[in-house]
C-alpha cells in the first residue's frame, strides 16, 4: 500500500541498519517465479566433457546473459537425458525455464517438457524437434565452407573424422560435408567417413591417412580435441601439417589455436549462440 514519504524513510532507515534481505522463498511464492532459469547438462557423452574449453565457455556466457537480467543459473548435471527428472523439476516449480544442452538426434526431453508447459529452449535441433523453439550453429554451412577451403587449396580427397551421429550437430555437420562434395563435384568414398567412439583412441580411424600414395590428404572434424588428437597421430608417424596433410575443424578454441601447428577452424561466436539462447527463453 502507499505510505508517506517520511514512513517510507524511516522505515528504509530501520532496513539499512538491520541489513535486512528480503527472503527469496516467500518473494517466490507470491509471485509464483523464482528467477531461476535450469541448465540441463547430461553428461552421457564419453570421454572428457566439462573438461573441454567450448563446452565449459557455454556455462559461462550463459550465467553472464542471465546474470544481466537478474536471473540466477541452476545447472541440473545428470549422467542421463532422460526426461524425468526435468519434468519433476519443472512441476515443483524450481526453475522458471530451461536451457537445453546435448540435443540428441531424438531427445525425449522436448516432447516431455512441452507436455508440462515450462518454456524452454533447445540449444541444437533434433529430428523431433516440430515447432520447438531451438538455437542452433550452422554446421552444415561450416561443413561447407571447411570442404569448399581445403578444395581451393588443391584437395581432392578429403576425409570427415567424427562418432557415427547421435547428438544434431553431428548428424547436421556430416550432411553438410556431404552435400559439398556432391557440389564441388568431389568423389566421396565410403573410407573417407571415419567413425570412432567419442573418448577412444582415434589412431584405427586414421589408419586410411597412412596410405600415402591413394589415401585422403585433408581431414574434416567436429571436435577440437579430435582435430589435436589427429595432429598427435600425424606426427608419430612422420606426416607433416599441413605440408602433407590438412585440418580444418568445425569451431574454434583455444586449444586449435594453441597447438603446434595452430589448426585452421570455422569460427563462430559462442558467446552469441548462448545470448541469442538466453533471450529465446
Amino acid at each position: 500500500r502507499a505510505v508517506s514519504a517520511a514512513t517510507r524513510e524511516r522505515i528504509l532507515g530501520v532496513v539499512a541498519e538491520l541489513g535486512y534481505q528480503p527472503n527469496a522463498t516467500a518473494s517466490n511464492l507470491r509471485s509464483r517465479r523464482t528467477r531461476t532459469v535450469g541448465l540441463a547438462i547430461p553428461l552421457d557423452m564419453r570421454g572428457p566433457t566439462l573438461s573441454l574449453g567450448p563446452f565449459l565457455q557455454k556455462f559461462e556466457y550463459i550465467a553472464d546473459c542471465l546474470s544481466e537480467r537478474d536471473y540466477k543459473l541452476l545447472c541440473l548435471v545428470s549422467r542421463s537425458p532422460e526426461a524425468s527428472e526435468l519434468v519433476q523439476l519443472a512441476r515443483e516449480g524450481h526453475v522458471d525455464g530451461l536451457l537445453l544442452l546435448q540435443i540428441r538426434l531424438k531427445d525425449p526431453r522436448l516432447a516431455a517438457l512441452r507436455e508440462v508447459g515450462l518454456p524452454f529452449v533447445a540449444m541444437g535441433r533434433a529430428t523431433n524437434a516440430g515447432d520447438i523453439v531451438c538455437v542452433d550453429t550452422d554446421l552444415a554451412a561450416a561443413a561447407d565452407l571447411a570442404v569448399r577451403h581445403l578444395r581451393d587449396l588443391g584437395h581432392v580427397r578429403i576425409a570427415f573424422l567424427g562418432d557415427k551421429p547421435v547428438f544434431g550437430y553431428q548428424y547436421h555437420a556430416l550432411a553438410g560435408f556431404r552435400r559439398a562434395h556432391k557440389a564441388y563435384g568431389l568423389a566421396l568414398q565410403r573410407d573417407d567417413l571415419l567413425h570412432h567412439v567419442q573418448g577412444a583412441d582415434i589412431h584405427a580411424a586414421l589408419q586410411p591417412f597412412l596410405a600415402r600414395d591413394h589415401g585422403p590428404t585433408a581431414l574434416v572434424t567436429t571436435a577440437d580435441v579430435d582435430a589435436i588428437s589427429a595432429l598427435h597421430f600425424f606426427g608419430e608417424h612422420g606426416i607433416r601439417v599441413p605440408d602433407d596433410v590438412a585440418i580444418v575443424t568445425l569451431g574454434d578454441s583455444v586449444l586449435t589455436q594453441l597447438s603446434q601447428p595452430a589448426i585452421s577452424a570455422v569460427f563462430y561466436s559462442l558467446e552469441d549462440y548462448c545470448r541469442r539462447a538466453v533471450e529465446a527463453l
